[in-house]
C-alpha cells in the first residue's frame, strides 16, 4: 500500500490529463444521463483509463473525475475543442 505525502494528498492534473478525460467523456457520451449527466458506470471507466497514465499527486477516482468535469464544463472558453464535442454530442442525443 502507498503511502501518501502530502504533496501527494490531490490529484495533479496536467493539460493532458484533463484533454484524456474530456475525450473519454466524447468517446462515451451516449452513456449520458437525463440533465447531461454522466451515470457512474461512465466515471469509473474514467477513473479506470485515467489510473493506466502516469500522474503526479493522488489518484484520480470517481469523485475527482466528477469534480473536474464540474469545473471544466464551467470554463468552456479554455477547453473549448474538447467540451464542445462533448456538449454537442450529448444535445444531440438527449433532444
Amino acid at each position: 500500500m502507498k503511502i501518501l505525502k502530502a504533496q501527494d494528498s490531490r490529484a495533479v492534473w496536467s493539460t493532458e490529463d484533463k484533454s484524456h478525460l474530456l475525450h473519454y467523456l466524447a468517446d462515451h457520451v451516449v452513456e449520458m444521463g437525463n440533465g447531461a449527466n454522466f451515470k457512474k458506470k461512465t466515471w469509473e471507466g474514467a477513473a479506470a483509463e485515467l489510473a493506466k497514465r502516469p500522474s503526479k499527486g493522488a489518484p484520480k477516482t470517481v469523485g475527482v473525475c466528477r469534480s473536474k468535469w464540474q469545473k471544466v464544463s464551467q470554463t468552456p472558453a479554455v477547453y473549448a475543442e474538447p467540451l464542445t464535442l462533448v456538449l454537442a454530442q450529448g444535445s444531440i442525443y438527449h433532444c
